[in-house]
């Protein structure tokens, strides 16, 4: 009678009903607790849409993406509502390890650096928000290059240069920009790492251009760091 479908289908009522707890008792002051509930049914949720396509399955690969998104989604907001940041570090925890737990070993380049380009929106734009969760940005940082280091080394190829340049140089200008933003917004409290993070931003740019340039166009290099030094000297005057 417990098939595969009703095991993943009650999991999936396990984490609606926990999530539905957590609304409760947090309306009725219970916050700490409120918290805990929210982050089992949102654990619980990413378990069922996984077991669901890597155990059983049940479902495409890319229902089961759209899945995940939506659950990643779905603990971003609860983390702002709940004013949670452990409710957002597992949303975004499980929005950088979607790809690695639904990869199949094929290369979907636009499906993939689509995916984290809107998952970064989403971290920044929290982040924006919630100024104290300083430590979204550093770890938004590393998966996001993480994950396009481990795409890069057993998918790339040549003819897909301007493509990929392309999700690199978006990657760059999103947190190029949360950084301009912030500092023509107001002084920041977390400095440090603000600096740290747009000194790395701009050496892996730089460093990952020179990778995907330099062999087959390396007469290109030049122009190439003219305009990033451009860039960066336009925006300090």
């Amino acid at each position: 009678w417990i098939s595969e479908t009703v095991r993943v289908l009650i999991g999936a009522f396990a984490g609606i009903l926990c999530l539905a707890g957590s609304y409760r008792t947090h309306s009725k002051g219970l916050k700490i607790f409120a918290q805990g509930l929210a982050g089992t049914g949102i654990a619980v949720l990413y378990l069922s849409v996984y077991a669901s396509f890597s155990f059983y399955a049940l479902v495409p690969q890319v229902v089961a993406f759209v899945l995940m998104a939506l659950v990643t989604t779905l603990a971003l907001s609860l983390g702002f509502y709940y004013d949670s940041l452990a409710a957002a570090l597992l949303g975004l925890f499980g929005g950088f390890l979607t790809p690695i737990m639904l990869s199949t070993g094929q290369s979907n380049e636009i499906g993939l650096f689509t995916y984290l380009a809107l998952l970064n929106v989403g971290l920044l734009g929290l982040l924006l928000k919630k100024e104290s969760w300083v430590i979204l940005e550093p770890l938004s940082f590393v998966g996001t290059w993480l994950l396009y280091a481990a795409w890069h080394d057993p998918f790339y190829k040549p003819e897909a240069l301007f493509l990929t340049v392309f999700f690199v140089s978006l990657f760059w200008l999103l947190y190029f920009a949360v950084d301009v933003f912030r500092i023509l917004r107001a002084p920041t409290r977390f400095r440090f790492i603000h600096h740290f993070i747009a000194v790395a931003n701009a050496t892996i740019f730089y460093i990952t251009l020179y990778v995907l340039l330099d062999k087959q166009y390396h007469e290109w290099m030049g122009l190439t760091t003219l305009i990033v030094g451009a860039l960066y000297f336009g925006t300090t005057l």
